[in-house]
């Protein structure tokens, strides 16, 4: 098997269970290998994981000999810009996307295209994360999706009062 697959192997149309946000050891905020993050995402049913490494390449040696035919690993990457933090999903192997810059200085845009040209999804990440550079400061428009639900967090903030905010935004945002 080829890694990153061109296409998933798949069993057809359905729904699947998976973790788009996921950091390991290779990342701040991770706590387990790639190899302990496969087997605990297995153990509990999951179809798939993205690796999403805050400021770091996509790693095909590091995650690939851990895909399946029936556990599908996207390559990734959380891009931590200076006004917020948003999820590069299904990016090109050792590619990386800059995160140097803010909602002011107009480069969003371009980091965007660059991850739609390779076929990938851009995600708004924990909009209303409660630690400084959490807050999402950029509009949605050009993102294809917005994470609305985290794990908990160490905070000041009620109880995952960051995930019924980012929850009740995304429900009130109008669809074309």
């Amino acid at each position: 098997m080829s890694f990153p697959p061109v296409r998933a192997v798949g069993r057809g149309a359905a729904w699947y269970r998976g973790d788009c946000h996921v950091h390991s050891v290779r990342s701040v905020g991770g706590e387990l290998t790639p190899e302990e993050l496969a087997l605990r995402a297995r153990a509990v049913g999951l179809d798939f994981i993205a690796t999403t490494e805050h400021r770091s390449a996509a790693e095909p040696g590091v995650w690939g000999h851990l895909a399946a035919d029936d556990f599908l690993i996207v390559l990734g990457e959380e891009v931590t810009t200076k006004t917020g933090h948003w999820l590069a999903l299904g990016i090109s192997p050792g590619q990386v996307i800059d995160g140097n810059y803010g909602v002011r200085d107009g480069s969003i845009d371009q980091s965007l295209d660059q991850v739609h040209r390779v076929g990938g999804l851009c995600v708004a990440a924990h909009p209303h994360a409660p630690y400084p550079s959490g807050d999402f400061m950029y509009p949605f428009r050009g993102f294809d999706a917005v994470e609305v639900w985290n794990g908990l967090w160490t905070s000041d903030r009620p109880w995952n009062a960051d995930n019924e905010a980012a929850l009740a935004e995304w429900g009130a945002e109008p669809r074309s």
